[in-house]
């Protein structure tokens, strides 16, 4: 008996490992650089008198290669966009410093959260736009003798003192002026030594 053995040869088949197209790099956009502006006063989460002028200032990435570029102000979102004033010193339109402040013919700080917002923008390069927010509290006062940054704090815990201490205050005033204590006197007590003899038996 023969044995026959069949044999089928294939041809024309690429190697996709070897041949394989290189890869397409993505490259990411580059995200904003948020440093090119900074609100530097008031700082966040302080308390603001309302109803009072506020001088905001801040800083930005404004040199002398760029122009065109400004730092404007938002406040509570309300538009449009405030111009600041440069008060950088190295050249004209300098905004590396900036001033800005809020009044009544633009908006007044509120009480409770208020958003302030910087924006860096330049007119010759649309792209090249940076913000930056804070937030900040309204109050109606702020004591003096208190830190601005403890105001909330310490009047939550003066709240609390005055409650737990209106009545203490009451009762010792009772105790000290209606029904003063009366002042008692301790004798000295002296004990007489007393000998006792003890007889011990001898062997």
């Amino acid at each position: 008996m023969n044995h026959l053995a069949y044999a089928q040869l294939f041809t024309g088949i690429q190697d996709h490992t070897t041949n394989s197209p290189p890869s397409i790099l993505h490259q990411q956009p580059t995200k904003p650089n948020l440093s090119l502006v900074k609100i530097t006063s008031p700082h966040k989460g302080q308390y603001i008198q309302v109803d009072k002028d506020v001088a905001i200032y801040g800083t930005s990435g404004d040199n002398a290669t760029t122009s065109d570029c400004e730092v404007s102000v938002i406040v509570n979102g309300i538009k449009p966009y405030q111009h600041t004033t440069p008060i950088g010193t190295h050249w004209k339109d300098d905004y590396s410093k900036w001033k800005f402040t809020l009044t009544p013919q633009y908006t007044n700080i509120k009480e409770g959260q208020n958003k302030i917002t910087a924006k860096f923008s330049c007119a010759n390069n649309p792209t090249l736009v940076a913000h930056n927010s804070l937030n900040v509290t309204g109050v109606s006062s702020v004591p003096t003798s208190v830190n601005a940054n403890n105001y909330r704090s310490n009047s939550i815990n003066n709240n609390n003192d005055v409650q737990s201490k209106s009545a203490s205050g009451n009762l010792d005033n009772n105790i000290n002026h209606n029904h003063p204590l009366p002042i008692i006197a301790i004798p000295r007590i002296r004990i007489p030594m007393i000998q006792i003899p003890i007889h011990l038996p001898f062997h």
